[in-house]
């Protein structure tokens, strides 16, 4: 497996959170490359989201791992390090994500739209059981067994990009949990 794409209807209070359970966050390293909402209480802190200057993983971190926290992105392009790296804000594509230090990207578009690649199968099962367990309505999930190298990992596309998922592509299965 390679990456998943979540679909679903309605509102989890921390779409973040609950996707990223009990995965060990401790020695990762979170950088947001795009972040658009329109009601989350992240909006109310110090520091805006919106506008990504000088946003450190550690504040990512609080935010996202904040069960007590509305936490709805409507756009958003996450990624995850498991060290410090230097090849922040470069990734574009699978195949950037491929060559870089990123383990993790979580692209979001329409909230309820989420790309998911991980190099790790591990943290894609962790998260795919944490959707499953929401029990959310009209849940699918589009497990990909390939992607191509130019898929765009970007909350905005263009009508030139590559999508993640292409409907001749090969996929392993589409799960309808609800």
């Amino acid at each position: 497996m390679k990456g998943m794409i979540l679909k679903f209807k309605g509102h989890v209070k921390n779409i973040l959170s609950e996707l990223l359970k009990e995965i060990d966050n401790k020695n990762l390293y979170f950088y947001l490359n795009y972040w658009e909402s329109y009601f989350d209480d992240i909006d109310e802190s110090e520091y805006d989201f919106n506008t990504l200057k000088d946003i450190s993983s550690d504040m990512i971190k609080e935010k996202i791992f904040d069960d007590t926290l509305k936490v709805s992105p409507e756009f958003m392009e996450l990624f995850v390090y498991d060290k410090i790296s230097n090849t922040y804000n470069t990734i574009s594509t699978y195949e950037d994500f491929l060559k870089s230090d990123c383990i993790l990207s979580i692209v979001s578009y329409d909230y309820n739209n989420i790309e998911i690649c991980s190099k790790y199968d591990n943290i894609l099962l962790s998260i795919m059981n944490n959707i499953k367990r929401l029990e959310l309505e009209d849940t699918k999930i589009v497990i990909l067994k390939n992607i191509h190298p130019k898929a765009s990992l970007k909350a905005w596309k263009s009508i030139n990009d590559i999508p993640l998922y292409i409907d001749d592509q090969e996929i392993t299965t589409i799960l309808k949990v609800s």
